[in-house]
């Protein structure tokens, strides 16, 4: 069993845990502090308001006043619950008797709340009375202040609680959303690696990357069936050849190799699963809930490096998967790679459909690989087939050595069928990867895209003549390795 931070969800919850961790404690007490303080300016305004009132009060009628009257007015400031503490000195000191805890006595100003070690905020106000100058001391209750604090600690404690509740589990959601198609991917390309070639590698998932990596491994689960019934008819046909058998060993040696790669799928998701970690712990939990000037806005930038890296490994899978390696390169003939190649796909054309080869009389040298030659023209005559599948038609192959378009002598190859044909808008995109006009489920609209790809490896150049509704024919040109070894091209044949 994997350990929790091999998976993507672990990883994802631990990261939105760890972040929490880090952010809230600040966060916390920094929104008590700002509570705190603005409760403290609050009271602290009202009860210097206050004071203001009342020394405004005694200024204007304090010279009026007897002992008794002062007495009075600050007996009726205590008993109104305005304030805790009264006094006045001056020649004398008036203090309220209804004052009724004696350890509340003026003990100085109270600049903050909570100074003074008790629970009662103090202030003085100096006083002009009758040409005299007296002092006002009033002590106010700060309990209320610091109840209103604590209320307000408790409801940012749940609020908190409640948002790393809800993000989290959020987070778990989206992980979810976001494993779903990579775990049918897996699922799939292992029923595919236990011979299942015709299970689809399909995915619900709207992003981009992944939906670019189902397409390519259906491309390779395409050409695995292929190859699986090509390999199942070679065999039953020429299973007495010897030359034949040495082929069919290759064969299978070569749909081994295809049909590991359905292994290789479900390690690609896992890698993915990993690189897509970051990506959801930074962008999803950190951008959505930090500040501007949060210093985590690093973190970020690790995101972003994170998803270069993903998108890298998506395009090394896509690079993989579309066959592009040069290979080996080596001296052959052009007529007999392509002649193996036709011969092992004649089992595979429909009875409708007429095959005939011209390759006229002398070889043609070029410095190339059979591998990669055979997959070209495997592309070119599948492509044939299935534009002649609905009402058959002859599949002409030739070869011969004649001038490209700029004079040198070439050999060449054509590949003509005599089916649907394309417009002229159509023709000028079937080398674009992923384009196809075939419906969903019948192509990937990868297989002109490499054979594009491989003949500039082989330093060749193709190009297309297609009427719609009459036929298509493909032109392939390479470089020829000994001129002195081919034929003139009277001896050849022109070509088209």
């Amino acid at each position: 069993m994997a350990r929790l931070t091999d998976t993507l969800g672990g990883r994802v919850l631990i990261g939105v845990l760890a972040v929490h961790f880090l952010l809230l404690p600040p966060l916390f007490f920094g929104l008590l502090k700002i509570v705190e303080e603005g409760e403290g300016r609050v009271f602290i305004n009202e009860v210097g308001s206050y004071a203001n009132f009342i020394g405004d009060e005694l200024e204007r009628n304090g010279a009026d006043m007897d002992s008794n009257e002062r007495q009075s007015i600050l007996d009726g400031i205590v008993l109104s619950g305005h304030a805790l503490y009264a006094e006045i000195e001056g020649e004398t000191k008036t203090v309220s008797r209804a004052v009724e805890n004696d350890d509340v006595t003026f003990r100085g100003d109270d600049f903050a709340i909570r100074s003074g070690n008790d629970e009662v905020y103090y202030l003085s106000k100096s006083l002009r009375i009758g040409g005299r100058t007296e002092t006002l001391r009033l002590g106010f209750d700060e309990r209320s202040v610091l109840e209103a604090a604590e209320n307000a600690r408790i409801r940012i404690w749940y609020v908190l609680a409640a948002y790393l509740t809800v993000s989290t589990l959020g987070a778990v959601l989206l992980v979810r959303r976001l494993t779903r198609p990579l775990i049918e991917l897996r699922d799939a390309s292992r029923r595919v690696s236990g011979g299942a070639f015709d299970q689809p590698l399909a995915t619900s998932s709207t992003l981009h990357e992944v939906r670019e990596l189902a397409q390519d491994l259906e491309f390779m689960r395409d050409r695995l069936a292929t190859a699986n019934i090509q390999l199942l008819r070679e065999i039953a046909e020429r299973e007495s050849s010897e030359q034949t058998r040495l082929k069919l060993e290759q064969q299978l040696r070569q749909q081994q190799k295809l049909r590991e790669l359905g292994t290789l799928a479900g390690g690609i998701a896992h890698e993915f699963n990993n690189v897509l970690v970051p990506i959801l712990l930074y962008t999803e939990s950190a951008i959505d809930e930090l500040p501007e000037d949060s210093p985590v806005r690093e973190d970020l930038q690790a995101a972003y490096q994170s998803a270069q890296r993903a998108r890298a490994v998506v395009r090394q899978i896509l690079m993989f998967a579309r066959h592009m390696d040069d290979g080996e390169r080596e001296t052959i003939d052009l007529r007999a790679a392509v002649g193996d190649t036709v011969g092992l796909l004649r089992a595979l054309m429909p009875a409708q459909l007429e095959v005939v080869e011209d390759y006229g009389s002398c070889k043609l040298p070029i410095m190339g690989n059979a591998a990669l030659l055979g997959q070209v023209v495997m592309n070119l005559c599948t492509n044939a087939r299935q534009a002649m599948r609905e009402r058959g038609g002859t599949l002409l192959i030739r070869t011969w050595v004649g001038p490209g378009p700029n004079g040198l002598e070439r050999a060449n190859l054509s590949v003509s069928d005599e089916g649907h044909g394309m417009t002229t808008e159509v023709a000028a995109r079937i080398f674009e990867p992923f384009f196809t006009t075939r419906p969903v489920g019948e192509g990937t609209g990868l297989g002109l895209p490499v054979v594009h790809g491989i003949i500039e490896s082989l330093r060749g150049t193709i190009t297309v003549e297609s009427t719609a509704g009459v036929g298509s024919t493909f032109i392939v040109r390479f470089p020829l390795a000994d001129d002195s070894a081919t034929a003139t091209p009277s001896q050849q044949g022109v070509g088209p």
